[in-house]
């Protein structure tokens, strides 16, 4: 039998595929699973329910019939549809993005997902799937339907649902259902929070969603002193766990002053699991909001990675925060595929130049002793002195900076006039640094070291670890291929900045085009192993 073969949609992205049920089959039949499909557009507001599922990594192994003719799906969706064809469920058409969208064409994929925040929107309920029950998973759907059936007089019933303690057997079970792996997907994160309503299903289970978001986010711990503040919570749920509580609690706002950037989503949830790297973007444009409607990023799947990355730059504020632009970028997974932004390869040079950036460095410490036995193109090694609450302040969350510390940093400068006692600016997220010339040595410590007059001296350096020869050699062949692309030190301003606890620390700035952005981020902010270890 020929298999099933998608009609064409018209192009205007208004219409959508859904999908009926033509047969209930029963939990153990091996009766083929029917369905037939169907042609609606939005405009006319069809009712519809839409699905919200883990795609899975499988293969599409699992034969349904659709108008008739065999097609093949994966795992995860099996189980869900032949669990949705005998619920209660089952009388309104589907919306479910493997069957109703033809994968293999690549126009109508890009206008569908261009157009999936309008279908969740829009849909009457969003059918959510957990996966396979568990006994944990029975007890927390039977206590959220206990609690949706009880009287409003029955307080306490409603209440043990957000009360859950984390550290009881009740809050193991909780964990058990938020580690399923349905929460790590990007896409669920739009289509929940786009969601009118919602009904979770786990297996033969399901309980309604007004329900279920009202479980307790809290997680077990206690109390340790030390760490940064002070206190640290040591987290006794999972990685897991931790993660769906974090997505639940952010649906819970759906007001839409409060929506974030797309960055700002990129960057609290850029790193869950979807199959197409490229989807940690297209799977958030549905919530993001617009800085600039003209910068929007749209869906076109015949970008790569690095094309994209370009768009999303495009859309960051002109006060550009290198360090979020820098995990963007490993978010994209780009530090994979560096022969990219390779010299020698067209890209760079063909990334717009018409957008510029105001970057901040912040001043971590002064020059102190030179080495005028090491050279390398003409650059010349000095020691670094870290000033004691610059040093902390980078310290923390420091990324991709190699080393931080007072007596194993030191930079490399190719500029004659740099000497003792100028101070360095580290621009957060890689080892590039600039350096502003003192006009006289200071007695009284980096962080007294008060800015030049208008015009100051500033030239480039590179951070690396005094005792690695091999590193400081690097560092200096990184800093003469730099200098070209990066733009003259011509003029930059900088200015005390303080933070809400009182203490002020100095920054300086500089003008770069997006291009530039781009070459720092690919050169300059490497270190794979920090990034992949965060995934």
């Amino acid at each position: 039998m020929d298999r099933f073969e998608h009609t064409p949609l018209p192009r205007d992205g208004h219409h959508i595929r859904l999908v009926r049920f033509r047969s209930v089959t029963q939990e153990n039949s091996d009766e083929p699973l029917t369905l037939s499909l169907m042609t609606a557009k939005l405009s006319d507001q069809p009712v519809f329910n839409a699905l919200s599922y883990e795609w899975g990594h499988s293969a599409a192994c699992h034969e349904i019939i659709i108008d008739g003719r065999p097609f093949m799906i994966r795992e995860n969706l099996y189980r869900f549809l032949r669990v949705l064809s005998r619920s209660a469920q089952n009388s309104l058409p589907c919306f479910t993005d493997a069957i109703c969208i033809n994968q293999e064409d690549l126009l109508e994929r890009n206008a569908q997902v261009q157009a999936i925040g309008e279908v969740y929107s829009g849909a009457a309920k969003v059918l959510v799937w957990l996966g396979p029950s568990t006994k944990e998973s029975d007890f927390i759907f039977d206590l959220c339907n206990d609690a949706a059936s009880a009287s409003a007089d029955d307080a306490e019933v409603v209440d043990r649902v957000s009360n859950i303690d984390p550290n009881t057997e009740e809050g193991d079970a909780l964990d058990t259902v938020y580690q399923k792996s349905y929460w790590t997907r990007l896409w669920i994160i739009q289509e929940l929070f786009l969601a009118r309503d919602a009904v979770v299903f786990c297996g033969e289970k399901s309980t309604l969603w007004s329900i279920f978001q009202n479980l307790s986010t809290s997680t077990k711990g206690h109390f340790v002193m030390g760490g940064w503040t002070g206190v640290d919570i040591a987290l006794g749920s999972t990685p897991g766990g931790r993660h769906a509580r974090s997505v639940l609690s952010e649906l819970r706002v759906k007001e839409a002053s409060q929506r974030k950037f797309l960055d700002q989503l990129l960057l609290q949830f850029g790193r869950a699991q979807c199959l197409d790297v490229r989807d940690r973007v297209f799977g958030l444009l549905g919530i993001a909001a617009s800085r600039q409607p003209e910068t929007n990023v749209q869906v076109d799947y015949s970008l790569s990675s690095a094309e994209l990355f370009v768009r999303v730059l495009q859309t960051l504020p002109h006060e550009l925060n290198i360090r979020s632009a820098l995990e963007i970028f490993h978010i994209l997974r780009l530090h994979h595929d560096l022969d990219v932004f390779s010299k020698r390869n067209g890209f760079l040079w063909n990334v717009p130049q018409d957008k510029e950036f105001r970057i901040a460095y912040s001043h971590i410490g002064t020059l102190q002793a030179s080495d005028d036995s090491f050279q390398e193109g003409g650059a010349q090694r000095f020691q670094l002195e870290f000033g004691l609450r610059q040093r902390s302040m980078v310290a923390h969350g420091v990324g991709p900076l190699n080393y931080v510390g007072p007596n194993d940093s030191c930079l490399v400068s190719d500029d004659e006039s740099v000497h003792q006692n100028d101070s360095v600016f580290l621009l957060e997220g890689t080892n590039l640094v600039m350096i502003q010339h003192a006009d006289e040595p200071t007695k009284d410590g980096p962080f007294e070291h008060e800015p030049l007059e208008k015009g100051a001296k500033y030239s480039r350096g590179m951070l690396c670890h005094s005792n690695d020869a091999v590193g400081v050699m690097e560092a200096a062949r990184l800093l003469i291929s730099a200098l070209p692309v990066l733009p003259v030190l011509s003029h930059t301003d900088d200015c005390w900045v303080r933070f809400a606890e009182g203490q002020h620390y100095h920054v300086a700035h500089e003008t770069w085009n997006m291009m530039q952005v781009v070459f720092a981020l690919a050169h300059l902010g490497m270190r794979t192993e920090y990034w992949d270890r965060l995934e």
